[in-house]
């Protein structure tokens, strides 16, 4: 059984990395941290912040995101459903580090 058969892995994946810094994450640290777009992650966000999932707040030019109490629980759910069907959002793949 695929884990999108439930929930789509990318969305999946975004609320795990959410989750992983409770204190708040930045959108672009989503991004990289889940392994999805950042325009993917902006739009999910946006919906997510309109279900009362996602809190958010800005940082000087950052977004930084957060779950609500509403998100957690769901972000538990989702984490049980994973290890019901033994599959994991993250991690997700790793980042080549860039020789500058």
């Amino acid at each position: 059984m695929s884990m999108s058969v439930i929930i789509k892995q990318k969305q999946a994946r975004i609320l795990e990395a959410v989750k992983q810094n409770a204190d708040g994450i930045s959108v672009s640290g989503i991004s990289k941290e889940s392994g999805v777009t950042y325009v993917h992650v902006c739009n999910f966000i946006n919906e997510c912040e309109r279900l009362g999932i996602f809190k958010s707040e800005r940082k000087g030019k950052t977004k930084m995101v957060a779950l609500t109490e509403k998100g957690k629980s769901i972000a538990d759910m989702v984490s049980g459903i994973e290890t019901a069907i033994g599959v994991s959002a993250l991690p997700v793949r790793e980042i080549p580090k860039q020789n500058l």
